[in-house]
């Protein structure tokens, strides 16, 4: 039988959340790339991971933050290309996990076009929390596939 050399290609899936814990998030709290409660807190949704923080890409430092963070991975695997899952601000609780503080938004007054008639903070961050520049996620919700 003739010696098959197999070529393998690693691709890791990255998602929109960091774990809340741990190097990668510390490093994201210390450059403050997270996107925020309406109050300036970090923002804890729930991902893959479990608890899960938001880098805002309307942040100056997130571009540098996510190099960093894929280059380290990258030195302890070689990886050949990035899969982003979902390509959008997925969040498996509705709004902030464990935050029973309303969000204060009223759906029908500050929208003034919302699809379909589920609620629109179903499965993602509050629409009250807030990116770099003060920028609402309300405002800028469909970017992030783009960002």
């Amino acid at each position: 039988m003739a010696n098959i050399t197999k070529n393998y290609h690693w691709i890791p899936i990255i998602d929109s959340g960091v774990r809340a814990f741990g190097s990668s998030y510390d490093e994201g709290v210390r450059r403050n790339v997270f996107v925020k409660n309406a109050n300036g807190s970090t923002f804890v949704g729930k991902m893959w991971p479990g608890a899960a923080a938001y880098v805002d890409f309307f942040n100056s430092n997130s571009s540098g933050y996510w190099s960093d963070m894929l280059n380290k991975l990258y030195t302890k695997v070689k990886f050949s290309g990035v899969w982003l899952d979902m390509n959008e601000v997925a969040n498996f609780c509705n709004g902030a996990c464990n935050d029973t503080t309303p969000t204060k938004f009223d759906f029908s007054k500050d929208l003034p076009y919302q699809p379909g008639s589920d609620n629109i903070e179903s499965s993602t961050i509050s629409l009250n929390t807030t990116h770099a520049g003060g920028i609402t996620e309300a405002n800028v919700h469909a970017y992030f596939g783009f960002l």
